[in-house]
């Protein structure tokens, strides 16, 4: 998370915000038997990219790319989001 550039008031809690909307996000797209087989999954392992992939079919930065789209056709903007800009 360091070396994430974001200039935001309260970081650490907009971060968490951020994480909160994608996790979400991803719920109501994939399933909540799905999320909870990919949690299982990293309690036992730490190749969290492999997970990913292997639970939802495409990689992480795949689905941030699908997120921010999301964000902005709902009016918001994608801009801050994981230190994009």
């Amino acid at each position: 998370e360091a070396s994430i550039t974001l200039n935001v008031p309260y970081r650490m809690t907009f971060m968490y915000s951020q994480f909160g909307c994608m996790v979400d996000y991803l719920i109501a797209n994939y399933g909540r038997d799905r999320f909870l087989q990919y949690m299982k999954i990293l309690c036992i392992t730490s190749n969290h990219d492999r997970v990913f992939i292997d639970t939802y079919g495409i990689s992480f930065d795949a689905y941030v790319d699908l997120f921010k789209a999301h964000v902005d056709t709902i009016g918001g903007s994608s801009g801050k989001i994981l230190g994009s800009d």
